[in-house]
């Protein structure tokens, strides 16, 4: 009895170990082979009373904005960082301009701006960016960031960039982690990190 049950077991076993680790990233969380250029013409949805606060703090909102929608991290860090002076209904409509501009600048040069910032600040986006997600009237936008920034929530919950940008050696030019139902990271590939 004991034998027949272990003969079963045996491949049942080899067919789970071979699905779990012998595929790459599920199509929902792994990233384009290439990602598009940044794209400046996308429309940004920017609060008036965002722009006030802004103006009061001595910040360039919308000149912030533009150099961020161009890809560049530092004006997008800044951006992010600008998260920090505002709060309630402010700090939302800032989200929603946040969450809009990953389409915009593209989810690793967002990401890849993320990677600098406080622990503190990527555990405040992380919460606004989801809440920006129910205001925001960028249906698309609505999805899980899994699916459509997993670079950006990789890197907001403490991991790394994920890349799938291919190097001369046919791998890959950033090691490459992707997010689970909980929110733990795991390589893209299936294999537990050491």
């Amino acid at each position: 009895m004991q034998v027949k049950f272990l003969l079963w077991t045996i491949p049942v076993c080899l067919l789970t170990l071979t699905a779990a680790f012998g595929q790459e990233a599920s199509p929902k969380t792994k990233p384009a082979a290439t990602e598009a250029p940044p794209r400046k013409d996308v429309p940004i949805e920017v609060s008036e009373n965002v722009v006030k606060v802004a103006d009061w703090a001595n910040f360039r909102y919308r000149d912030v904005l533009a150099a961020a929608k161009t890809g560049d991290q530092s004006a997008i860090k800044k951006f992010l960082e600008f998260s920090g002076t505002v709060d309630g209904v402010d700090a939302l409509n800032h989200a929603v301009s946040c969450l809009e501009l990953i389409t915009a600048a593209t989810d690793m040069s967002f990401s890849m701006a993320c990677v600098s910032l406080k622990p503190k600040l990527k555990k405040v986006l992380i919460e606004r960016l989801m809440l920006a997600q129910v205001r925001t009237k960028k249906t698309e936008l609505r999805d899980s960031l899994t699916h459509w920034a997993p670079s950006t929530w990789a890197v907001l919950n403490g991991g790394v960039p994920i890349c799938n940008c291919p190097n001369k050696m046919g791998g890959s030019t950033v090691d490459q982690t992707a997010p689970t139902a909980s929110g733990a990271l795991v390589p893209a590939n299936g294999t537990e990190r050491q």
